[in-house]
């Protein structure tokens, strides 16, 4: 187990191993890279500056959709009630994404709203065995809204979007303890 500096126990929890934190970081820059490479034209039509801003803000999603289902970030956000509730609700990236990309903020801004309520939920559940069906269905759900709504929106930020709400309704909203 490696021990996280204090700084990053927001991101790491206190403690992971080598393998969980390379697999964060592999899967935030594959991700990213993934939506650069498959939707161009959402990074590349945007000023430099807004594309990696909005690249920076897509890693963090993608890194944070599996250091939220790690036992060291679980762990910690579980001693920590109050900070899981300042989590669900600061997570703005999708709104700001839509913004620099100049496009899909009503989607953004529904999709925010439907995950903030959903990871709420999921987070009213903790400790109880149908935290974990409960959050699966409502990230469902919230998939299949994001893919009806297909041709609204750009591809990158459909995918971004059903990404977030993994993150934050199942692998945040779950409490994935060690013990």
């Amino acid at each position: 187990m490696i021990r996280i500096p204090a700084y990053l126990h927001e991101i790491f929890g206190e403690t992971q191993t080598r393998a969980e934190i390379l697999l964060v970081l592999g899967f935030g820059a594959i991700g990213t890279l993934a939506l650069v490479v498959l939707d161009p034209w959402a990074f590349g039509d945007i000023p430099l500056w807004r594309a990696v801003i909005a690249a920076v803000l897509a890693f963090d999603i993608c890194a944070g959709a599996v250091a939220n289902l790690t036992a060291g970030t679980s762990d910690h956000y579980a001693a920590r009630p109050r900070a899981r509730w300042v989590f669900i609700a600061v997570h703005l990236h999708l709104v700001a994404i839509a913004w620099l990309f100049g496009e899909g903020m009503f989607e953004a801004v529904a999709v925010w709203l439907y995950t903030v309520a959903a990871a709420s939920a999921v987070n009213l559940l903790h400790g109880r065995r149908t935290q974990r069906p409960v959050a699966g269905a409502l990230f469902a759900l919230g998939a299949l809204m994001v893919l009806l709504l297909g041709p609204a929106m750009l591809p990158a930020l459909q995918a971004l979007c059903v990404v977030f709400m993994f993150k934050v309704i199942y692998a945040f909203g779950v409490s994935h303890r060690a013990a």
